[in-house]
């Protein structure tokens, strides 16, 4: 209801991951997209999913590269979203092979990619080779450029 008050709980990224974002120039529908999702999900993936919400919550304590590996696992939106789609497909399974964490901004086709700090370097350079090697395959332009966390999350300004 309006009245309601509203509940959250602020977490900063920490400042061991870069992020980066992988923008192709085609679009995909959110409707179509959400068509996409079944209409009925295994226990087993929705109880995969969930697991995954308090591993982001041990990621965001101990920085741990390797929990946030585990904590963007995806059972229920990811796979569904990038079937029919091999550029994402190719993508995602090549982040996946070289522990790149990666997430789809919504129904895609943006993918944001998370590097450990650590080896960031190396892992944006094999990243950056490999999307232009699948993006040319596809004859498909598109913009790699890194981004930091907003730490505020959303705002309202009154007017």
């Amino acid at each position: 209801t309006e009245t309601e008050e509203i509940h959250y709980f602020q977490k900063k990224i920490p400042r061991n991951i870069k992020l980066f974002l992988f923008c192709p120039s085609f679009q995909t529908d959110t409707n179509h997209s959400r068509k996409k999702l079944p209409t009925n999900y295994s226990v087993s993936d929705v109880i995969f999913n969930m697991a995954r919400i308090g591993t982001w919550m041990e990621f965001l304590q101990t920085k741990k590269f390797k929990h946030l590996l585990l904590a963007l696992g995806d059972k229920i939106h990811t796979p569904y979203r990038i079937k029919n789609e091999p550029v994402l497909q190719s993508v995602c399974e090549f982040a996946k092979e070289n522990e790149i964490g990666y997430s789809l901004s919504g129904s895609g086709p943006t993918i944001l990619f998370y590097l450990d700090k650590k080896n960031a370097n190396q892992k944006k350079k094999i990243l950056e080779s490999k999307l232009r090697q699948i993006s040319n395959e596809y004859n498909l332009s598109y913009k790699f450029t890194r981004i930091k966390p907003d730490n505020k999350g959303s705002q309202l300004t009154f007017i």
